[in-house]
């Protein structure tokens, strides 16, 4: 029976629309953010802090602060069951700008009442939490055998991604994951990168694209 729920609810789950999946995403970042505020708070003062108005201040400066970097960066443009390396990286560097602005309200400038170490401790804490939800959702969904039966008779269109830099392999992560095409390689105007694998595709040069497109 509990298995038979928990497919029910995984295929549920992966056919939601894009963009309530980004909500619940955003929803899910806002509730670590406040949780990270509260592990802070209680790491720094040595004792589990109870929930005070003032307390109330870092919280909401840090759902106001991390949402909007973290969809600057990217981070809910893909669903985040398909994380990987590459959006560990871009977490660590959305994280990084808002240790900056973070910091420098609560460490530099400071508000009374506020242990000014909360604007470095708070920081590392969300970066790790969010790190954390992404990695067990993955294994929740993405290498759950209920998506992996779902998908697998689904019959994908080849893709050939022209540009293997930052943007082509960006772009590449992103249809790998998708329900309705394949990367079948790069192509690429850079007569180094001919030959060569990157991200497990191979990088082929423009003038092959007649016979790959024949495939």
């Amino acid at each position: 029976m509990n298995k038979i729920i928990i497919r029910f609810i995984t295929i549920k789950v992966l056919n939601l629309p894009r963009n309530f999946k980004r909500v619940l995403a955003i929803s899910l970042d806002s509730s670590l953010c406040l949780i990270a505020t509260w592990l802070a708070l209680s790491l720094r003062l040595e004792e589990l802090v109870e929930i005070d108005t003032k307390y109330l201040v870092p919280a909401s400066f840090s759902v106001g602060i991390a949402i909007p970097i973290f969809f600057s960066w990217g981070l809910y443009q893909t669903i985040f069951r398909y994380s990987s390396r590459q959006a560990i990286k871009i977490l660590a560097k959305a994280t990084a700008v808002y240790t900056i602005v973070y910091g420098t309200i609560f460490t530099i400038i400071g508000l009374e009442g506020i242990p000014r170490s909360i604007g470095l401790i708070q920081p590392m804490i969300i970066f790790f939490l969010v790190c954390i939800s992404r990695w067990v959702v993955k294994i929740l969904l993405e290498d759950s055998p209920y998506k992996r039966s779902l998908h697998d008779n689904l019959k994908k269109k080849s893709v050939i991604i022209y540009g293997a830099g930052y943007a082509g392999r960006q772009l590449a992560s992103s249809v790998t994951h998708s329900d309705d095409f394949k990367v079948i390689c790069f192509i690429d105007e850079n007569k180094n990168f001919w030959g060569t694998t990157i991200d497990g595709y191979q990088v082929a040069s423009p003038l092959e694209v007649g016979v790959l497109i024949k495939i």
